[in-house]
């Protein structure tokens, strides 16, 4: 606790101590093991307000990831290509530049440039998920009444398969993104992971079998 040594006192000022307190679950230490508290000043009440601060460490700019997913793409190929083979642009164009430097404008020039991209590109795949369901729903909804025809079958098909195309885009981005959080946490949250593992094999534990009746 930081700021004063106790959290109350009395009205004649001649009994100072420590009883207000903040409750935390070993959870919470665990997750923000930096936290403190502070004693706010006093009005006009006997007792200081506390305030919890559990500030992280700033360690800078997040890290640029690339996805597998987007070598699948294939608008990526000629992004990289495209951008990789322009100059970088601004004030040092037409400026003879050290191969170490330029190769980082090249590196910084091409990272914003994929960045850009794959905002378009979520957004456009976010608008063709929200279509290809509206129009699996229309047609579930007409099944409901009448029978389907064969087009409209082979249509519903590849919304579907559609669909499922770019769910899978969605899921490999997921699993690396595990494996990563594994990867830099996995030793932390080792404890966790053995008791699911134990859980499991209680689940699956087989104790005994009945063969006719024996």
């Amino acid at each position: 606790m930081g700021a004063k040594r106790f959290t109350r006192m009395n009205t004649l000022g001649n009994k100072l101590s420590k009883i207000d307190r903040i409750l935390v679950s070993q959870h919470v230490v665990d997750l923000w093991p930096d936290s403190h508290t502070i004693t706010l000043p006093r009005e006009f009440s006997d007792h200081c307000p506390l305030l919890l601060s559990n500030l992280e460490a700033d360690y800078g700019p997040i890290p640029f990831k690339l996805y597998n997913s987007w070598l699948q793409h294939k608008e990526f190929p000629c992004i990289v290509h495209n951008n990789w083979n322009s100059m970088p642009q601004g004030p040092l164009h037409n400026v003879s530049l050290h191969p170490s430097v330029s190769f980082k404008s090249k590196l910084q020039r091409l990272k914003s440039n994929i960045k850009i991209w794959r905002q378009k590109v979520k957004e456009k795949e976010r608008s063709a998920f929200l279509a290809l369901r509206n129009k699996i729903d229309t047609l579930d909804s007409k099944a409901k009444v009448s029978s389907l025809t064969d087009s409209e079958i082979i249509s519903r098909n590849t919304y579907v398969k559609s669909l499922t195309d770019l769910e899978h885009s969605n899921i490999m981005d997921l699993k690396q993104k595990a494996k990563i959080r594994w990867a830099l946490e996995g030793d932390e949250n080792s404890r966790f992971f053995h008791s699911m593992i134990n859980s499991r094999r209680n689940r699956s534990r087989i104790n005994g079998l009945n063969i006719h009746g024996e």
